[in-house]
């Protein structure tokens, strides 16, 4: 069975990976588009990254999704088209992590839906 990484986890490979790499929080919260405060949620665990933002913080960090999900180490950058293996293995983590984010979003809304039927009953 696969051991799903906890906010916690990722929050410690996306600091420790930034340090890695001589980036200053607000480089990387630039490059992520998203806000200094928000990165520094990640990284001490108080929230994750959703999906749409796992491309994009992978890509500034200079790491592939799968590693910021827990999978391998840092050595392991982005798969390039030399690798195959690697490449569909990094597209098999993205399509897991937008599923996981839609499954996310879609429980929200037919939470909010179920509530609204609740209110006009």
């Amino acid at each position: 069975m696969r051991h799903e990484p906890s906010p916690v986890e990722i929050g410690d490979r996306i600091r420790r990976q930034r340090s890695e790499a001589q980036l200053s929080a607000s480089e990387v919260a630039r490059r992520t588009g998203v806000t200094r405060e928000t990165l520094a949620a990640w990284e001490s665990g108080q929230s994750a990254p959703r999906a749409n933002k796992l491309v994009t913080l992978a890509d500034a960090l200079g790491v592939d999704v799968g590693w910021v999900l827990g999978n391998g180490d840092a050595e392991g950058t982005a798969p390039t088209a030399d690798d195959p293996v690697a490449a569909l293995r990094e597209e098999v983590a993205q399509a897991r992590a937008l599923t996981a984010d839609l499954a996310s979003r879609l429980d929200g809304l037919r939470g909010r839906l179920d509530a609204l039927d609740e209110d006009e009953g």
